[in-house]
């Protein structure tokens, strides 16, 4: 059975190793599990200096647009109270 889908594999393997800083990236600065991108990465032996990169760099992202709303976002409330 797994032969039958050994070159999905291989296709999948080679797509992620050319756009997986980018998946990565995506992944980190939404709120998805980048958990299940993690165990593609290092089942498929991806560099872990890149994974980590794109991590950072995507949480980074992430944190900064909840931070910017809840700054918004309390301005918005102190003008409706006060």
């Amino acid at each position: 059975m797994i032969k039958k889908y050994k070159k999905f594999f291989k296709l999948g393997g080679e797509w992620f190793h050319k756009n997986g800083f980018l998946t990565v990236l995506v992944f980190a600065a939404l709120p998805l599990p980048d958990d299940i991108i993690g165990l593609i990465a290092g089942s498929l032996k991806y560099n872990k200096t890149k994974y980590f990169m794109a991590c950072l760099i995507g949480k980074i992202i992430l944190t900064t647009v909840i931070v910017i709303s809840a700054s918004y976002s309390f301005e918005m409330i102190l003008n409706y109270v006060g």
